[in-house]
């Protein structure tokens, strides 16, 4: 049982309100549930509106699972919770006294769904019930989260690039989206130390030079003349060879494998943003074109072009749109997940057993997001398939 829980029913009108009564045994009866304080500091709902008997009082109610909370939480040392008029907690298992005054409280125990109890047992906290409920809440649920999973991605944006220099941000994000998790930070200080306006002022053949040797990889070629002079051109340092990581990875993984493949991506790239205004279809075909190899030893796998333009070239549309305020530019984002194929991975197994299929990219990436951000948060209050197992 959690505290939000009990603020959810209350602010929802989901208790029975005409069962209610105070822990005296006398009878209450909400008028107004009053304004939920979610963000501040102080007494959880203020304005609310209750009678006692012939009584009618104005004020503060405050929640607890348990009444000694108010204790344990010290409100009788904060002046703020002076004008709390109504004390609603789970169970009563102390007096609560405000200036030696008796708080009115109500005991919800008994009264309210203990659902939410049975749901956090579960991985998934709504496994038994799927097969129950009509899928328009799952597809609506998916769609809340794809758009929270791409608030969340370009909320960092800016933290490695200046918005008004989309260049270098959609740089960032390509090297990133190469190192997948395991070697994007280090992806991401290459592009740091080297930005891309000093990599287009170089002639294609000085690319490669530039990128291997940054990373550290290229260390063999440190005596190169080339090398030599570009690195005082432009004051670079090298890597540490350290920072790249192998443990886990499959050699055409290999970080040594995916720089090579970097290199002839940043050097076949302009890295203008004209793209963006590609229709949908236009623009999957000019991506998936773009990151095609045709040197065999460095050819990118078309499950990893899939990934790299869910992980770079996604989030830089919705980002681009959002900067350019263009509603239309981010919808292409979501219309490229419905290109892409599904993504494969344990979490995706798991879905599959419930009987959740994934047709696209849109599916994966969605169901990616409920699992890691609701359903091992327990956080079904906030998930609209939870809310309607709940209330059902």
């Amino acid at each position: 049982m959690k505290e939000e829980y009990l603020h959810h029913l209350w602010k929802n009108k989901q208790i029975p309100f005409h069962q209610l009564k105070l822990t005296t045994g006398e009878d209450i009866l909400i008028n107004d549930v009053g304004q939920h304080n979610k963000f501040e500091s102080g007494p959880d709902f203020s304005n609310g509106k209750i009678k006692i008997g012939d009584v009618t009082w104005f004020g503060n109610i405050e929640f607890h699972i348990k009444s000694s909370d108010w204790y344990q939480h010290n409100h009788q040392f904060d002046k703020a919770y002076d004008n709390v008029i109504l004390h609603v907690v789970y169970i009563h298992d102390q007096e609560v006294f405000i200036n030696t005054k008796p708080i009115p409280t109500i005991e919800l125990k008994g009264l309210i769904p203990e659902m939410e109890e049975v749901l956090n047992k579960h991985e998934f906290p709504c496994s038994t019930f799927l097969d129950e409920l009509d899928s328009i809440y799952l597809e609506s649920m998916k769609e809340k989260a794809i758009i929270k999973r791409l608030n969340r991605r370009i909320s960092n944006i800016n933290k490695f690039g200046d918005e008004s220099n989309p260049q270098q941000i959609l740089y960032s994000l390509l090297a990133q989206a190469f190192g997948c998790k395991i070697n994007a930070q280090p992806f991401q200080e290459l592009t740091n130390r080297i930005p891309i306006k000093f990599i287009k002022k170089e002639h294609h053949i000085n690319v490669k030079t530039i990128l291997l040797n940054v990373s550290g990889i290229g260390e063999s070629e440190l005596l190169d003349k080339t090398w030599i002079h570009l690195k005082s051109k432009y004051n670079l340092g090298a890597m540490s060879k350290h920072v790249w990581k192998h443990k886990g990875l499959r050699p055409k993984s290999f970080p040594e494998i995916r720089l090579l493949q970097f290199a002839e991506i940043v050097d076949k790239f302009d890295f203008e943003t004209s793209f963006v205004y590609l229709d949908s279809k236009e623009l999957v075909v000019y991506l998936k074109n773009l990151l095609e190899l045709t040197n065999n030893t460095s050819k990118i796998s078309r499950a990893m072009i899939d990934l790299i333009i869910i992980n770079c070239f996604v989030p830089f549309i919705w980002w681009y749109g959002n900067v350019k305020m263009d509603e239309s530019i981010q919808e292409k984002s979501l219309d490229l997940l419905q290109f892409l194929k599904a993504e494969e991975n344990h979490i995706l197994k798991k879905w599959k057993a419930l009987g959740v299929s994934c047709i696209n990219s849109f599916d994966s990436q969605a169901l990616l997001e409920i699992y890691n951000e609701f359903c091992t948060a327990k956080k079904c209050l906030e998930c609209e398939v939870g809310n309607k197992i709940i209330y059902k």
